[in-house]
């Protein structure tokens, strides 16, 4: 009986190479967790034009050899470093990975009704209305609940949060709420006893999930004034800042550095958009500060729960809370960053990106060799069709050998799937607004190169070279929800992209998940479809491309932080 082979049994292996063609004779760097394979080779046919008196084909001889084809992955953080690598270039790194957004606390279970929470409070959990997750707390607030009460608060682990400068968090109520008829608690003592730090929410539509941006009381600037008031109340002011906006407010204890007398502490007893005021006496004298610092959670360094107060009485009411998170700079321990900027120099006369040897075994055998593999171009792809990020690789190798196949050693992360995808769009230099009507994304690295054939006594590439320019196409599927988009197309506006892959919380340290980053600063639309396809809801299939930022000196920005320590 003969066995015949099955895909499920095949792996890619890919090592570096220093030299291209040269296979460098250790184990494998990594292997691929790849979906499928089209690695082929082909033999040109070279035809006999010697006429032999026959009506059929002349003799052919066997000509040049070309191996190409494509590889598809499954994007996992570790492996796909590997890729970019030969694709865009080798990263810088690694660096300790930072963050400016941690989790707070999940929102996962139903928050406590501890002392201090009125009876009239339902808390519990909401699996099918939620934002992230399997599950949003849910606060039903019943009649009998006036304003000023505390609604619920929760346990979590004890947070150093002195210098966070905002929170964010999703947030719906079924009442339309003005700035601050709701806030955020945070205490350093369960249940947000004792004195807890608030935070004003926005003002929110009835019914409507809104991601909430809450400042924490941080200020630096450099129009900032101390002024001792002498027999009335002492002040800080500025000229362009806002106070208000940056979320101070009445009864913080703010911290002040930087200055030359004023550093200190601070207790607020009044908060307006250009002034902080103090009780008398409460400054050393009059300052101009070069660059003070103001920070309303100095003294919150083990912060151990978090609440939600209800300031105007909203009577009855259901509040939805989901992903709290907390803003300020983190640094890891153990995650490390990687920055991949495609390279401007090539990576040898021969090659102009960085070649791999590929071992493909197809359960037969020994493994096949493919000497001199460069990742010509790279296709990324996902969307609500397909939910597991996925990369093609489009391979250009030297030539096809064999060896005796290797053990495989496949990875255990997660993918990347389309529920942990953020696609930022915004303005050259504005801060960016998480797009939530993109249906489906994707972004190819050509870098436009082939084989080059000399008369070098071989059949195959006397090397691989760039034959056009490198050139970065997007594509992208999104609902018609307005003209915004169009309207900058039609006047030729670019736009600023930034794509974000995360994977689960923690992954890798406290703190810190699996990412994968991509940072386009100029992308122009090259297309703008809007058609009617029946009576169905409008979406448009958009086109464009990623264009050179003079100023950055990249078309595309590549940031991988994972657990790895060398590519």
């Amino acid at each position: 009986m003969i066995k015949l082979p099955i895909g499920a049994r095949g792996h890619i292996g890919i090592k570096k190479e220093t030299t291209w063609g040269e296979r460098v004779l250790t184990d494998n760097d990594c292997f691929l967790p790849f979906v499928s394979e089209t690695l082929t080779p082909n033999i040109e046919e070279i035809l006999s034009a010697a006429q032999r008196a026959v009506a059929d084909e002349p003799v052919s001889y066997q000509g040049e050899r070309a191996f190409t084809g494509d590889v598809v992955l499954e994007v996992h953080p570790a492996s796909i470093g590997h890729i970019l690598r030969s694709n865009i270039n080798v990263p810088v790194g690694p660096v300790a990975a930072d963050a400016t957004v941690l989790t707070l606390e999940d929102c996962e279970d139903a928050w406590d009704q501890v002392e201090g929470v009125n009876a009239g409070v339902i808390s519990g959990i909401d699996s099918a209305d939620k934002k992230k997750g399997s599950s949003a707390v849910k606060l039903t607030v019943t009649a009998g609940v006036g304003a000023g009460e505390t609604l619920a608060t929760e346990l979590i682990a004890s947070t150093d949060m002195h210098l966070d400068t905002a929170l964010i968090v999703w947030v719906k109520c079924d009442k339309d709420c003005a700035l601050g008829d709701l806030q955020f608690m945070l205490g350093e003592i369960a249940g947000c006893t004792g004195t807890p730090k608030f935070a004003n929410v926005p003002a929110l539509v009835a019914g409507v999930w809104q991601e909430c941006t809450i400042p924490l009381g941080y200020m630096s600037r450099s129009d900032i004034a101390f002024v001792d008031g002498g027999g009335g109340d002492d002040t800080i002011t500025t000229v362009a800042g806002d106070f208000v906006a940056a979320g101070f407010i009445v009864g913080d204890t703010i911290h002040v550095t930087g200055t030359d007398t004023s550093d200190g502490d601070y207790l607020l007893t009044g908060v307006a958009i250009g002034t902080l005021t103090m009780a008398t006496a409460t400054l050393p004298g009059d300052e101009v500060a070069g660059a003070a610092i103001l920070n309303a959670m100095n003294t919150f360094n083990a912060v151990i729960s978090v609440g939600a107060k209800m300031v105007t009485d909203l009577t009855e009411c259901i509040i939805h809370i989901d992903d709290l998170r907390r803003v300020g700079a983190y640094t890891a321990g153990t995650a490390k960053k990687w920055t991949f900027t495609p390279r401007q120099t090539d990576f040898h006369a021969d090659c102009p990106i960085n070649p791999y040897t590929l071992e493909v075994y197809r359960d037969q055998g020994d493994a096949f060799q493919f000497l001199g593999g460069a990742v010509n171009t790279l296709a990324f792809s996902f969307g609500t069709a397909e939910k597991i990020l996925k990369a093609t690789c489009g391979i250009i190798a030297k030539n096809l050998g064999s060896v005796v196949k290797t053990n495989v050693g496949l990875e255990t992360t997660n993918p990347f799937t389309w529920n942990q995808a953020t696609i930022t769009i915004d303005n050259v230099g504005a801060s960016g607004t998480v797009d939530y009507d993109i249906e489906s994304f994707g972004i190819t690295i050509d870098n436009a190169c082939r084989g080059h054939y000399t008369c070098n006594q071989t059949v195959i590439p006397r090397k691989i070279i760039r034959d056009g320019y490198r050139n970065m196409p997007i594509n992208f599927v999104t609902e018609f929800v307005d003209q915004t988009e169009f309207d900058l197309f039609i006047l030729g506006t670019e736009r600023a992209f930034q794509v974000k892959f995360e994977g689960t919380e923690n992954e890798i340290e406290t703190g810190f998940r699996y990412t994968l980053q991509i940072d386009l600063p100029r992308v122009k639309y090259t297309a703008y479809p809007i058609n009617i396809g029946g009576p169905g809801r409008l979406t448009c299939a958009v086109t464009g491309k990623a264009k050179f930022d003079t100023d950055l000196e990249y078309a595309a920005l590549f940031t991988l932080i994972n657990a790895e320590i060398a590519y």
